[in-house]
This record gives structure tokens, sequence and C-alpha cells, in this order.
């Protein structure tokens, strides 16, 4: 049965729908308790969501894992440079890339996750995060987020195997924060037009990052490298 809400079927005989938490109707509300009339037509029941895919999900995934890295090879650049030399065998090095790295991370996810139910790369997937508890959207996705720590240990290997492995795709952090990631109804035209946005952003942070320090591109590959094994683990 679809719900009269959001549209998503819910199909195990919920008395509320588990995404939305409206009110299923029962089977009553759609038969006439007039004789000799035909029933009422009933609305047709807007287009259901889906659970996203593992797939779809990777791949939103190794979007914005690499639109975040090109904007740390910026930051990279700049440590490289005569202006912003650091010491790369320093403590500061490792606690300065760590901490940008979460930082950018969280802030990425929770404000374009919060704000507007997805990120650059879940919208070029046609994917959005949904809450499916009680709290409030911005609560759930700070948790979802936070729990990342945990579920891009071994590259994604822990969120990997509890996506394929639950009813609806959901990893350590959807389960602790009550999101499931759905298929949303983004046209071709809009997802064609974010990648190109996407295609932009990713060519102007590798362009900045060359202007920064164009004599030290060796040394910004071998950092941004350490930056990004930080950023998955």
């Amino acid at each position: 049965m679809y719900c009269t809400q959001c549209g998503v079927n819910n199909d195990r005989g919920e008395s509320a729908c588990y995404i939305c938490g409206a009110a299923m109707p029962t089977s009553l509300a759609f038969v006439t308790d007039t004789p000799g009339r035909p029933a009422p037509r009933s609305k047709a029941a807007p287009a259901a969501e889906k659970v996203a895919s593992v797939g779809d999900r990777t791949l939103a995934l190794i979007f914005d894992r690499a639109l975040l890295a090109s904007a740390l090879m910026v930051f990279a650049a700049w440590q490289t440079s005569t202006a912003g030399r650091i010491d790369p065998t320093g403590i500061w090095f490792f606690a300065s890339a760590a901490g940008l790295t979460f930082l950018l991370m969280l802030l990425y996810h929770v404000i374009l996750e919060g704000a507007f139910g997805t990120t650059l790369g879940k919208a070029m997937m046609a994917l959005r995060v949904r809450t499916s508890g009680d709290r409030g959207r911005f609560v759930a996705v700070v948790i979802r987020n936070v729990f990342r720590l945990i579920d891009s240990i071994g590259l994604y290997l822990i969120g990997f195997l509890f996506a394929m492995f639950t009813t609806r795709t959901q990893r350590i952090g959807d389960l602790v924060g009550g999101t499931v990631v759905m298929e949303g109804r983004g046209s071709n035209v809009l997802r064609a037009g974010l990648m190109v946005l996407w295609l932009i952003l990713v060519g102007a942070a590798i362009f900045a990052a060359w202007s920064i320090c164009p004599d030290c591109r060796g040394e910004v590959v071998m950092v941004s490298g350490l930056e990004k094994q930080l950023f998955f683990r």
C-alpha cells in the first residue's frame, strides 16, 4: 500500500509510513458504504520512491569524494608552496591534514544533506536522504556522517557490507541516525547540468592548485595522496 503523503510503498502491513510517519489508510477507506452506487475513484498514488541501490550510492560517493579531494588539493598546494610550507614529517602536518579532511567532509555532507536532503554526488545519481525516525533532519544527518569514521574503515568496506546485507541498504550511520537513502525523481536534464557543474568545480580546483604552486606539482600529488589516505580511512 502506498503512503498518501510521500508515495513510498509500505508493503509489510505498517500502520504508519516508515519514511514520513504518516498514518496508512485502511482498506475500508477504499470501500463505499452506499449500496447500489459504484465506489468512488480513488486518486492514483504518486510514483513510489525506491530504496537506493548500493551501486548508485557507491557512484555518488565516488563523485563526492573526487570533489572534496580536489578541494583538498588546493590546501595541499598551499602547504607545499613557499608561502605556506609545512614540514611534511612534523606532527602539525598530520594534525592539520586529518583535521581539515574530517571537518570538510562533515560540513559538506551535513550542510547539503540537512538543507537539501542530498549532496552534489547524490543529486547526480538522483538520490535523497530521508529521515525515518523521530529526530530532526539536521540531527539525523550529523549522526549519520559522524559515523562515517566507522563506515569508512577499509575504504568503506564496513559501510559497504552493512548496506549489502540490510533490507534498506543502510550503513551503520543510517541505522544509528535513522536515515534511508532513496531514489529521487531528478530529470535527466537536471542531472546532466549537475555533472557539468561538478566538472567545472573539479577543474577549477585543479587549476587553482596549479596556480598556487606551479613548481611543486610532484609534492602536491604526494601531499594530496596522504590526505586522501586519511580521508578514506
